[in-house]
């Protein structure tokens, strides 16, 4: 219905003026778009053919700051491919919930523009609706997912039988949990989980993810297998200090993926503090690194990997230490440094082939 009514709005302004419509979400996917009239916009293309808005469009947009507009923006023709535009901000009480999109060429009058304008106010009202809609499925499906993690496994199991009910997450199992975290070194950004989780849940594709309650230094996101990517990808786009992202799994129930929820802590962790990993790790591919997933974060901890002067430098970099079962050799690795030393995480780079 709500797809319906917005299609409907956009056409028929659309009729009236005699141009294209696009109607976005407030991360520049398309909504509703009208049947091409008049001449044709290369970002018109691209957004209709992609479903989305390229980077370097995205930038160019946001500097002629659309996203702090609260009025009509013109946009100029960039290249003799692109045409002028007019984006008019959806906002609902200060809060931006997406744009419609005109050619601005002929140039719109002061009527068609007043036109415009009462048609963005309609949107915007259905936006909110679906917005307010959504913040309550989100607030059930987020008690829901704080139930999942739990150790009561009745609690465990009367949430994964609602959410599955309600259709909260569409792909096929397995499961996995995500844990999101700011990287260790970025300021300010422990409070502000909040924010991420609202810009997390507005990115959302219907049933990719659910989020639980967000927690003092992390958010956990459950999701399935074939939807990690785009989880991974809304994380990477959200605005502000950079993230990191742990994955574990998989579980085949919903219920049985709390079991998870230190794996991908740890995971998260590594990603944070191990640049090779791009800020994405997943426990299953960490390798070595998950040797020290239970060691304690101690300054005496890298004693206990390379014991005694056996950890030195040599000619080849790594020194074999005996192992305290014959199953298990050891070696440490010392390109980082002569000696294994120093507190967690810096010496999680240094020991790293086990």
């Amino acid at each position: 219905m709500f797809e319906q009514r917005l299609q409907l709005i956009a056409e028929q302004l659309a009729d009236a003026l005699a141009r294209s419509v696009i109607i976005d979400d407030a991360a520049l996917r398309p909504l509703a778009v009208s049947a091409q009239t008049g001449l044709v916009e290369a970002s018109r293309v691209e957004a209709v053919l992609q479903r989305r808005t390229s980077a370097r469009h995205r930038r160019m947009l946001a500097e002629h700051g659309i996203f702090q507009a609260r009025e009509p923006v013109s946009i100029p023709a960039t290249d003799a491919a692109s045409l002028p535009r007019l984006c008019l901000p959806l906002v609902h009480r200060d809060k931006l919930l997406g744009f419609l999109w005109l050619i601005d060429q002929p140039a719109l009058t002061a009527a068609q523009i007043e036109r415009a304008e009462a048609a963005a106010a309609q949107a915007g009202r259905l936006l909110q609706q679906r917005a307010a809609r959504q913040a309550a499925e989100f607030d059930t499906f987020g008690t829901l997912a704080d139930a999942l993690l739990r150790a009561d496994a009745r609690d465990r199991g009367a949430a994964a039988r609602k959410l599955t009910d309600e259709a909260a997450l569409t792909g096929s199992p397995p499961y996995i949990l995500a844990v999101i975290r700011y990287l260790a070194d970025a300021a300010g950004g422990r409070d502000d989980l909040p924010r991420v989780a609202g810009d997390l849940r507005r990115r959302a594709a219907p049933g990719g993810f659910v989020l639980a309650s967000p927690g003092q230094d992390e958010l956990v996101a459950i999701t399935t297998r074939d939807a990690t990517g785009l989880l991974r990808g809304a994380v990477r786009a959200v605005a502000g200090p950079p993230l990191v992202i742990g994955t574990a799994g998989a579980a085949s129930t919903l219920a049985a993926i709390h079991a998870r929820l230190d794996d991908a802590r740890y995971a998260a962790e590594v990603a944070a503090h191990v640049p090779a990993f791009g800020g994405t790790a997943d426990w299953g591919e960490l390798g070595s690194y998950a040797v020290f997933q239970y060691l304690p974060r101690d300054k005496a901890a890298p004693e206990r990997i390379c014991p005694g002067p056996g950890c030195t430098r040599r000619r080849s970099g790594l020194t074999w230490i005996p192992a305290r079962t014959p199953s298990r050799p050891r070696r440490c690795c010392t390109s980082t440094g002569p000696r294994c030393t120093g507190a967690w995480p810096g010496w999680l780079t240094c020991c790293r082939s086990i």
